[in-house]
């Protein structure tokens, strides 16, 4: 008897342990989910607001301008001065600055008297403006522009790869783009050619691959420099969602990371694959299809930008625009004409 009790507290034990880090789990991916915001930019008579994917006005239009969130914080324009609003509306950056930009990795880059500088999420200038061009932070390094050159700082503003480069880009699976002496290569963190500038055209990695013109071939190589894929098309891009849109004979489809066309070239114009839909124009309409090249969205629009969490932003037969969401519903539309902002 006692060794049945003793096993039915055991069993009663795992199982509250296990409810426990269920419960535990749910309520993380609620607040990752949380911290994960989606408000989007609307316009009404002249000022700038946001709606949420619902379609509902959640920060009164109250702005000169308004653009997307990123980490928790949207940028908005308030007398010609850049700020930032938190999901509340409540300015928790003052605008203050000649010219602001969206946070990435914690790090926003701004402008004030004619050069760029960084700010972290409380607001604080974390890097003086002492720059004449910058790009955001991206593995813990940004590229930054001083006489006409372009070099690397960490986070702390000291320069890890001094200035040297015609033009440099950010840092992606550790192999950042440049042009050095007219050809384009690519650096490691220590400022070495990891793979040496012999490139007519190159493009920044992405999934772990880069596409390169090489002598007029277009070919896709790893972090390594090694040429792991040749595509047979006039034109590709880089790869978006394990998918790459390629031209051929004028018509544009996808590849997968093995060069397979896995949807064919039949479109005027294709843009990348976000959220599972990628915008593609028909006779000179857009709609949306998956990743199976199915139309999931009717080709109804005149321009459709990618996916940002659950709406899109698309432009009617009328000029006005608006966002639909993933069934292709219509959850808000301008009043007025205007072009796409």
């Amino acid at each position: 008897m006692l060794n049945n009790y003793r096993s039915f507290y055991l069993l009663s034990t795992l199982i509250l342990a296990l409810v426990i880090n269920t419960l535990f789990v749910i309520n993380s991916i609620a607040t990752e989910n949380n911290n994960n915001i989606y408000l989007y930019p609307v316009e009404d008579k002249g000022k700038w607001g946001y709606i949420n994917s619902k379609g509902m006005t959640v920060i009164d239009p109250s702005y000169d301008a308004a653009y997307k969130f990123s980490e928790g914080l949207g940028l908005v324009k308030i007398d010609n001065r850049w700020g930032y609003v938190n999901k509340s509306g409540v300015i928790v950056i003052k605008p203050v600055f000649d010219e602001a930009h969206q946070f990435a990795n914690g790090f926003a880059h701004i402008k004030i008297n004619d050069k760029y500088g960084f700010i972290n999420n409380l607001g604080e200038l974390v890097i003086e403006p002492a720059y004449e061009e910058v790009l955001h932070f991206s593995e813990g390094v940004a590229s930054i522009k001083t006489e006409d050159l372009w070099g690397y700082i960490d986070t702390s503003g000291n320069t890890l790869i001094p200035p040297r480069f015609d033009l440099a880009h950010i840092f992606s699976n550790g192999r950042a783009l440049v042009l050095y002496e007219g050809k384009s290569g690519y650096i490691n963190k220590e400022g070495e050619f990891a793979i040496n500038p012999v490139f007519d055209v190159a493009q920044g990695f992405s999934e772990g691959l880069a596409k390169v013109v090489f002598e007029g071939h277009i070919a896709y190589i790893d972090t390594f420099g090694n040429m792991v894929l040749v595509p047979h098309s006039e034109d590709a891009r880089h790869f978006s969602e394990k998918y790459a849109a390629i031209t051929y004979r004028g018509k544009q489809g996808f590849i997968n990371r093995k060069g397979k066309v896995v949807i064919k070239p039949k479109f005027d114009k294709v843009g990348d694959f976000h959220e599972g839909y990628a915008a593609v124009r028909y006779k000179g309409k857009w709609g949306y299809i998956n990743k199976e090249g199915k139309i999931l969205i009717s080709l109804n629009y005149k321009t459709a930008l990618p996916f940002n969490g659950e709406l899109a932003l698309v432009e009617f037969d009328d000029d006005t625009w608006g966002y639909i969401n993933k069934e292709g519903l219509v959850v808000w539309k301008s009043a007025v004409s205007q072009k796409i902002p």
